[in-house]
């Protein structure tokens, strides 16, 4: 008797077909999820740069005209600018909650110097 497996190969290469064509959508999935993460985090880093320019333009302005700030804008340009360090403090905390994920914070190391 003949214990040939006549077109076992077939059914591999459809097995290694259909496994590769999962794993290229999972990759495609997971690749779209990091596009779309990193579109929000774009976003959010656009915001808040146009935040902080519009902040410190008004802070400059406020403070040109201090000594004309009546008692009552004196007290709003200093809950605004309370409310600006409230901001600061949490997004510095959330970034050294976030750590370095993109290095950014870590400076090249040194070339070695040759002649030493």
């Amino acid at each position: 008797m003949c214990q040939c497996n006549h077109g076992s190969g077939d059914l591999t290469l459809a097995a290694f077909t259909l496994i590769l064509t999962k794993l290229e959508q999972i990759m495609t999935t997971q690749a779209e999820a990091f596009a779309d993460l990193a579109a929000k985090s774009d976003a959010a880093l656009a915001a808040v740069q146009d935040l902080t320019a519009d902040f410190i333009a008004f802070r400059d302005a406020m403070a040109a005209e201090r000594e004309n700030l009546t008692t009552d804008g004196q007290a709003a340009f200093d809950a605004a600018s309370a409310k600006a360090d409230a901001a600061a403090a949490a997004l510095a905390s959330l970034d050294t909650e976030v750590g370095d994920a993109d290095g950014s914070d870590t400076p090249p190391a040194p070339e070695p110097n040759p002649e030493a």
